[in-house]
């Protein structure tokens, strides 16, 4: 799942009320679980984060299967910014983002322009 940390930040801090007062996460901690677990969260939850499922794409998995995740790199983005004169769809822009997650990069939207960047991972 990507979702933009402005849509997932009220969302996890809702589900983190829940959990009794022992084991309450900090919203770093939550992220860096979900990186790599499952987040169980309510059917209201599930029904905001379900339109951010990311499904595999085949025209992205051609690239990454054959030249990995340097083969992203170099054909979606220029320097560290996403290139668009890629014309990804959505869904393929999000299991881009995805794979490069799982490769230990992140991926941010500036502010202002609204344009994918990838920036260096937090090592905590």
């Amino acid at each position: 799942m990507v979702a933009e940390s402005g849509d997932l930040c009220p969302i996890l801090e809702r589900e983190n009320e829940k959990i009794s007062e022992y084991k309450k996460l900090t919203y770093k901690e939550f992220i860096n679980l979900s990186y790599r677990d499952t987040l169980v969260v309510d059917s209201i939850s599930f029904a905001i984060l379900k339109k951010y499922v990311v499904l595999p794409q085949a025209r992205v998995d051609s690239i990454y299967i054959s030249n990995g995740v340097q083969g992203l790199l170099f054909a979606y983005f220029k320097d560290a910014w996403f290139n668009g004169d890629s014309l990804l769809t959505l869904p393929e822009q999000r299991y881009v983002v995805f794979l490069l997650r799982h490769n230990q990069y992140d991926v941010d939207i500036d502010d202002e322009s609204g344009c994918l960047y990838i920036t260096p991972r937090d090592p905590n």
